[in-house]
């Protein structure tokens, strides 16, 4: 086996766990998304589906979960991965072609 590559793995299930703590509980009753009506979808209010889907859809410990449609919820159909400046862009946080 390699070592590396488990820690590494290790490391990663960390980082993407925590994400999807974060988008549970963004989602929660009473915070900011729920009043928006924005919910994480039945699918993945478990962490193994979310993790797959991850994995399977090019995560990578680079990448942030943006929603493709932001008065949407969190689902398959509605998530992709982006790079910290492509999220800053879509916010309107950045212009076309300034650095992060």
């Amino acid at each position: 086996k390699n070592i590396t590559l488990e820690i590494d793995k290790t490391k990663t299930n960390k980082r993407l766990h925590g994400l999807w703590l974060s988008l549970i509980n963004r989602c929660k009753n009473k915070a900011p998304y729920a009043k928006k009506g924005i919910f994480v979808c039945s699918e993945w209010q478990e962490f193994k589906p979310f993790e797959q889907w991850a994995f399977a859809h090019g995560y990578g410990d680079n990448l942030y979960l943006s929603r493709i449609d932001i008065n949407k919820e969190y689902s398959p159909s509605n998530c992709t991965w982006l790079s910290q400046h492509d999220v800053k862009m879509k916010a309107g946080k950045l212009k076309y072609g300034e650095a992060t």
